[in-house]
């Protein structure tokens, strides 16, 4: 699964949508800027992942359950 597909399925489909309300843009201004700053945030993670003990806090952090939060409540 790819990491737009994630956020985009987050609040039930809705969170684009959300996201656009709440920061006064169109959906498409909001899909814009995920496809600018999506492969920036990849490549962060992935140099992460190759790095000592990155990979180990990803998923300590995957696993603390706040990531889920911040999808489904981003106030």
């Amino acid at each position: 699964m790819q990491v737009y597909d994630v956020i985009a399925g987050a609040q039930n489909g809705a969170a684009i949508g959300n996201l656009a309300r709440t920061f006064g843009l169109t959906e498409e201004q909001v899909t814009g800027v995920m496809d600018a700053a999506l492969p920036a945030l990849v490549s962060g993670i992935e140099r992460n992942t190759l790095s000592r003990g990155g990979l180990a806090d990803i998923v300590k952090a995957l696993g603390s359950g706040h990531h889920e939060q911040i999808l489904e409540r981003p106030d």
